[in-house]
């Protein structure tokens, strides 16, 4: 029995082959349960949102408003100076004529004198603004005072056309000023007036 137990053991396998040794999944350590593969991301880095740039302040918005609201004023202005210069030109100027180039004066120093004044420093290039529209507003106020002089000139003996002296070439002279001037305020202004909801302006409404 000795010498057959030792037999037995020194066969070889049937197939002739080593004995194979089954190797054991890999397991949790916990549970001994198989452990999932690690998820692959199928996306990239997740994007940093861009913030939202802030609106206008309030206070902002109420001195966009006020300025505005002097603007207004302006066109009115032009419109019953432009009217009196045809009349003057053709010699057919009446006393409301004179009134209405009076008017516009006074509409004028009114707008600087409340432009002086206005708060306007939250308002971007806030400087500059008031600056431009200073220019604007005192050169056409010098036209204005010399077409009104060359008006009173010209009512002697005015017929077909009136005569432009001086006071009119002075006058001219202003008023390409003023529309550089008001060239330069628009070009500003706009801007601002779009961020606040404001209408856009033309050198024509000043």
């Amino acid at each position: 029995m000795l010498i057959s137990a030792r037999a037995a053991s020194n066969n070889p396998p049937p197939d002739g082959g080593a004995t194979s040794v089954p190797t054991a999944p890999t397991t949790s350590e916990s549970t001994g349960v198989p452990a999932p593969a690690s998820p692959t991301s199928a996306s990239g880095p997740t994007a940093t949102p861009k913030p939202t740039p802030a609106g206008p302040t309030l206070t902002e918005q109420v001195q966009g408003k006020a300025l505005n609201a002097l603007l207004d004023q302006t066109a009115p202005a032009r419109q019953l100076v432009i009217s009196a210069l045809a009349s003057i030109d053709n010699c057919t100027a009446t006393s409301s004529t004179y009134t209405d180039l009076n008017q516009a004066i006074t509409v004028r120093n009114s707008v600087l004198t409340q432009l002086a004044s206005l708060q306007l420093s939250e308002l971007p290039n806030s400087g500059k603004l008031r600056d431009a529209l200073q220019s604007a507003e005192s050169a056409s106020l010098l036209a204005d005072q010399h077409y009104l002089t060359w008006s009173q000139n010209a009512s002697y003996g005015c017929s077909g056309q009136a005569i432009h002296d001086s006071e009119y070439a002075a006058a001219s002279l202003a008023g390409q000023d003023a529309v550089t001037a008001k060239a330069n305020f628009v070009a500003l202004w706009n801007p601002v007036a779009l961020s606040l909801h404001l209408p856009a302006r033309t050198s024509l409404d000043l």
